[in-house]
């Protein structure tokens, strides 16, 4: 693996001094460390993920943060693959499946289930973008829904498109309220039922004694 070009006379005092100290951290091995966590916070697809890590600690990371340089290319590519491959950590895998002008409001809607439901594994995850992506196609379709009806005509071909909508919409639903309570399921405490039988011996014998008074007061 090729490490970041050594430091050239172009980079400022303060950026010789970071890419040094960046430097000693590939070393050491705590920048790999750090690379991994700024992915998981930020923004792939079937490649290995430990070099991904490896190219974006050792050459993409520095050159964006420290040495402000464009990217490759090749790099970008390399940037977006990584991120992909952490997309369930930084929202990055869903967007891809979301309409442009509506992913403002998936990736908050993404990260307010996340906080609402406090969701820590990959399946709480991974239900929460199934959650989203359902809502997303809801405004995808009812947006188509809305630009059809302001037309102000309307053809054999379009009503059928028309109905297929309205049957996504509804299925956008319910998928929607089904991830939604599949994540109120998990989150459930377990319900723990704890049954002492000396306690139902004596709630017994109780109830046979009131029984024993209840005939004796009767005679």
């Amino acid at each position: 693996m090729e490490k970041p070009k050594k430091i050239n006379n172009q980079l400022s005092i303060s950026q010789k001094k970071e890419l040094e100290e960046w430097e000693k951290k590939i070393d050491s091995g705590e920048a790999y460390k750090i690379a991994e966590n700024e992915l998981m916070n930020n923004v792939s697809s079937n490649y290995d993920f430990q070099q991904g890590i490896r190219k974006f600690a050792e050459v993409i990371f520095p050159k964006l943060a420290i040495k402000r340089e464009k990217l490759t290319k090749e790099e970008q590519e390399e940037f977006r693959n990584i991120s992909l491959c952490c997309g369930l950590d930084n929202g990055f895998g869903i967007m891809g499946a979301v309409e442009v002008d509506n992913r403002g409001l998936i990736q908050t809607l993404r990260k307010k289930l996340i906080k609402e439901f406090d969701c820590k594994s990959y399946s709480e995850k991974a239900l929460v973008d199934l959650a989203v992506n359902a809502y997303s196609r809801n405004l995808t379709f009812s947006t188509s829904l809305i630009t059809s009806n302001k037309m102000g005509y309307t053809t054999q071909l379009l009503n059928n498109y028309l109905s297929i909508a309205s049957k996504e919409i509804d299925r956008a639903n319910r998928q929607f309220i089904t991830a939604l309570e599949t994540l109120r399921q998990l989150k459930q405490p377990e319900l723990k039922v704890n049954v002492k039988t000396k306690n139902a011996f004596i709630a017994q014998n109780q109830q046979f004694n009131n029984n024993q008074n209840e005939t004796n007061n009767s005679k």
